[in-house]
């Protein structure tokens, strides 16, 4: 079996989070989760590097901060702010942030959205494996 990949969720409701952080596994492991933009700009750039963050209260990752993330991905109430939490990163970012395609159909905000993504993100991330665009900064829908 081939190791997880450790990636950055950003998502604004945690019981949204924790549903997208079961879903993922085994195959993606969420070692941070990001609550807010603010917290974004100040932790994501560390996390880059390669390194952990000084506040892990709100993490509801599994804080296995071994390697570094491989990709950012981005629930919908952060897409707005992903200008600015990519040019807190700048120079650091090596990694695909993923962004929700807001022109594809998703159930309502709430019990079952988070499991909707979840088939998204996968299908993505094992398309930029596959064209082996994981080691690279770009941005690309989900």
């Amino acid at each position: 079996m081939t190791a997880a990949i450790p990636v950055i969720v950003c998502g604004q409701t945690p019981s949204i989070a924790q549903s997208v952080i079961a879903g993922l596994r085994p195959e993606i492991e969420v070692v941070h989760t990001v609550l807010s933009p603010a917290q974004g700009v100040a932790e994501i750039p560390v996390l880059l590097r390669g390194n952990a963050p000084s506040n892990n209260t709100n993490n509801l990752g599994t804080k296995n901060y071994s390697k570094p993330p491989q990709a950012v991905i981005l629930g919908a109430a952060f897409g707005v702010h992903l200008s600015e939490m990519r040019a807190a990163c700048k120079g650091d970012s090596k990694v695909p942030w993923l962004e929700l395609d807001q022109s594809k159909s998703a159930p309502r905000i709430g019990f079952g959205y988070g499991a909707a993504l979840v088939e998204r993100v996968k299908s993505t991330i094992a398309e930029l494996e596959k064209e082996g665009k994981m080691g690279n900064d770009g941005v690309y829908f989900y």
